[in-house]
């Protein structure tokens, strides 16, 4: 196939040209939120790890600073130090030994720098003496990046009630 020549070739050119350039972007783009998303999961890891380990400061620790958290029961927990405190008193308590097993996430980008992550979660703990109780929880995560570290701004978990 022969290009055009004068002013039609030039279009040609220009309109291959950007076509070339949109490809390559999107392709970074999605290469880029592949990326992002393994980030994402492995903070997700991190936290579920620091969870099943009772380890307050840990779990915490994938928080920002001015994050917040409504848990299953309506606690509304603001900033990583309040949510490391109300982990800790839950692991003295509710959820000593609890086990958390990670289930469904679904990851989408609202920018390069903040995604929402729906993520669904079975909490086994001790019940009635002491057999083993398990709920499941669907949370709603905000993620932000900053100084590139993902972090989570905000958590919300609600109850999923068996049909």
């Amino acid at each position: 196939m022969r290009a055009p020549s004068g002013r039609r070739g030039l279009a040609w050119c220009v309109a291959v040209a950007a076509a070339c350039a949109i490809g390559t972007s999107a392709a970074r783009a999605q290469r880029d939120t592949a990326g992002d998303q393994a980030e994402i999961l492995a903070v997700m890891a991190r936290g579920a790890d620091a969870f099943n380990r009772n380890d307050a400061a840990a779990a915490a620790a994938v928080y920002a600073s001015d994050a917040d958290l409504v848990n299953v029961r309506g606690d509304h927990l603001k900033g990583a130090a309040e949510i490391e405190q109300g982990l800790a008193r839950a692991f003295a308590s509710r959820y000593k030994d609890a086990r958390m097993k990670r289930g469904e996430v679904s990851i989408r980008f609202l920018r390069p720098d903040v995604a929402l992550a729906y993520v669904t979660n079975e909490i086994t703990v001790a019940g009635e003496g002491g057999a083993p109780a398990v709920h499941r929880e669907l949370g709603l995560r905000v993620f932000v990046k900053d100084g590139g570290a993902w972090r989570i701004a905000a958590l919300h978990n609600t109850p999923l009630v068996p049909r």
